[in-house]
């Protein structure tokens, strides 16, 4: 796999696109590309990405692609997409989201529950009902 090589671009600023806002990312032409922060972020994208061209789902998603990147001396994993903000779109963060509804921190709603299939099945129920994500599948559905 070829291995990019960012040095001659500086990362975004921590925008808040992430719940942690410590993910290295830089927009380059018409791609975005992320650097993992925790080891396995790209790969769950990627993951997921392939899922999604393989099922019927009716929605458009993003779909993502592996990629090595070298910044400043370090190799990062990572993934890479197309730009898929439309003009005047700007990207809301699920912890933004959760915030905006509720006023709380999802995160620390989340350590709330010790059992991890809790704290996922939490999530879903939470996801589903702010954003009616169901009943917009019902509807596709039909």
């Amino acid at each position: 796999m070829e291995i990019r090589n960012f040095d001659a671009y500086s990362p975004l600023h921590k925008s808040g696109h992430t719940s942690k806002g410590d993910q290295l990312k830089w927009k380059i032409d018409d791609r975005w590309y992320k650097a993992d922060y925790m080891g396995y972020e790209g790969l769950s994208e990627v993951l997921v990405s392939d899922l999604l061209q393989k099922s019927t789902c009716p929605f458009s998603f993003v779909e993502y692609e592996v990629a090595v990147i070298e910044y400043n001396g370090k190799i990062f994993q990572g993934c890479s997409s197309l730009d898929f903000l439309k003009a005047n779109q700007v990207l809301i963060p699920l912890e933004k989201l959760y915030r905006r509804y509720t006023g709380e921190s999802l995160a620390v709603k989340l350590s709330d529950f010790a059992d991890v299939s809790e704290r996922i099945q939490y999530l879903v129920t939470q996801v589903e009902e702010i954003t009616k994500i169901i009943q917009c599948l019902n509807r596709a559905y039909k």
